[in-house]
C-alpha cells in the first residue's frame, strides 16, 4: 500500500478558455488521483490533488505541459503536511467552478 500525498497548484498563463481544466481531470482520473481543479479570478488555474508521490510527480509534469491551446508560464507546487480525512480524498477528481 503506497502513502497517500497531497499537493496544492496553481498554474499561470493561458489556462483559461483552452480546455486546461479538462484536460487536467482526464490526466488526474488517468493518475488514480483525488482531488479537484478550477478556474481563479486571476487568470490561474489551482487546484488539490491527493494519491502516490509517483502520481503526483507525473502529474505535475503533465501540468506543464497543458493542453494544445495553453501556454503554461508557471507551475507552483505546495506539498500538503497535514492531510485532514475528507470526502475529496476519497471521491473522483473533479472541476469546480
Amino acid at each position: 500500500m503506497q502513502t497517500q500525498c497531497g499537493v496544492k497548484f496553481q498554474v499561470m498563463g493561458r489556462v483559461q478558455g483552452v480546455g486546461y481544466r479538462y484536460f487536467t481531470l482526464t490526466v488526474a482520473r488517468k493518475l488514480k488521483l483525488c482531488g479537484y481543479v478550477q478556474n481563479e479570478a486571476d487568470g490561474s488555474v489551482t487546484g488539490v490533488a491527493v494519491g502516490d508521490k509517483e502520481s503526483l510527480t507525473q502529474l505535475g509534469e503533465y501540468l506543464q505541459e497543458g493542453p494544445p491551446l495553453s501556454k503554461v508560464n508557471q507551475v507552483q507546487f505546495e506539498e500538503i503536511q497535514s492531510l485532514v480525512l475528507t470526502d475529496l480524498e476519497q471521491g473522483e477528481f473533479q472541476i469546480r467552478k
